[in-house]
């Protein structure tokens, strides 16, 4: 699902349930986005010797010599939307996954009416599980993490189903979050994105603490993430494992994981990793990429240590994302040297002529047309 298809689902929803601050909120965030990613395109076409310019409807032109091309916020030309479309499905991404050996986890499709399966998974599993929506969202927008009870998982249901009726349940895993970050096979960064984190003060509740960080992340001075904190459901999970509720005071200095998905974090908690993957990693993944056919992908992988082979630290494939967010590769703690992602695809783009167009004048009739 696109930036613009999300933000309207969720629009949507929180009009329906009459949160007038949610909306303006997101709003809110809708339009910081929109700059961010406004600069960040401005500033990778200085990097490579192009121009950009903003267009109509929200893309951004981007023109070097006679080729140009054009961007939307983390999308570009180069993927098809079909292919797009395969990939955002996470239980045909999770067949194709297992078709090429590679390892995931332990998952199962259900409808969201019907719970019985999830529950014997869950049950059998005997382990706190996952529920997300197999397709129709992105930034761990309807997941869930922490399940462990049927009351849980109908929750979690329900929400997951507010942006797809069909469900995927899985097993949580235990381990770090990584992207390795691929364009036509080779590796261009990877990141590790660590859980959203809060630190006492002494005197404020988590609650006012997590809206104290979305409203500074609001003003975006610098900008630090490109979403609220939200203490959710999925919150409420990850807290109460560690005996805190919403209303818990942190004493002084006290630093809590306040939820295991990882989208809502903010840049000090993302670290440049590029240097620490196992070159049999490495290696696999860009052969995984070349062979599904995919030209700017997202490997999202669950890890205890990305510098060890993936045989002995008990790793999994966790996503293939065809419009992997180039954010988390800018607001990471590390401070950055060289062309960085954004600079890089549009140098491949340019230099290839993937992705990009030529709009010199050469139909036949062009020059009478234009005298007219």
């Amino acid at each position: 699902m696109n930036i613009s298809s999300q933000f309207w689902r969720l629009y949507y929803r929180a009009r329906r349930m009459a949160d007038v601050p949610a909306v303006v909120e997101l709003l809110k965030f809708r339009e910081l986005r929109r700059k961010y990613y406004d600069a960040l395109w401005r500033e990778a076409a200085l990097e490579i010797g192009a121009v950009a310019e903003p267009g109509k409807f929200g893309y951004i032109k981007i023109s070097k010599g006679d080729l140009c091309t054009f961007v939307k916020q983390d999308r570009v030309m180069l993927d098809s939307s079909l292919m797009l479309n395969l990939m955002g499905n996470k239980a045909i991404t999770y067949d194709l996954l297992l078709q090429k050996g590679c390892p995931i986890p332990a998952h199962l499709l259900f409808d969201a009416k019907h719970l019985a399966s999830a529950n014997a998974f869950m049950t059998k599993l005997n382990r706190p599980v996952v529920v997300k929506p197999v397709s129709g969202t992105g930034g761990g927008n309807g997941v869930t993490t922490g399940i462990r009870d049927l009351a849980g998982l109908k929750a979690a249901a329900k929400y997951a189903s507010r942006f797809d009726t069909n469900l995927l349940i899985e097993e949580e895993l235990e381990g770090h979050s990584y992207r390795l970050v691929y364009l036509n096979g080779e590796l261009l960064h990877a990141v590790r994105r660590d859980p959203p984190t809060l630190t006492g003060d002494g005197k404020s509740s988590l609650k006012a603490m997590a809206r104290k960080e979305t409203l500074r992340r609001l003003k975006g001075n610098p900008v630090t993430a490109l979403s609220p904190l939200r203490l959710d459901r999925e919150a409420s999970n990850t807290l109460s494992v560690q005996k805190f509720n919403f209303s818990t005071v942190l004493q002084k200095g006290q630093r809590v994981i306040v939820k295991k998905a990882i989208n809502q974090n903010n840049s000090s908690l993302n670290h440049t990793v590029t240097a620490e993957v196992h070159p049999e990693t490495m290696a696999a993944c860009a052969q995984l990429v070349k062979d599904i056919g995919v030209q700017f992908a997202g490997i999202d992988i669950i890890s205890r240590d990305i510098s060890v082979r993936f045989a002995d630290n008990g790793g999994c494939i966790g996503e293939i994302n065809t419009t992997p967010g180039i954010h988390h590769h800018y607001l990471v703690a590390e401070k950055r040297t060289g062309i960085g992602l954004a600079g890089s695809l549009l140098n491949y783009m340019f230099e290839s002529g993937a992705g990009a167009m030529r709009l010199t004048k050469n139909f036949p009739g062009a020059e009478a047309h234009a005298a007219t």
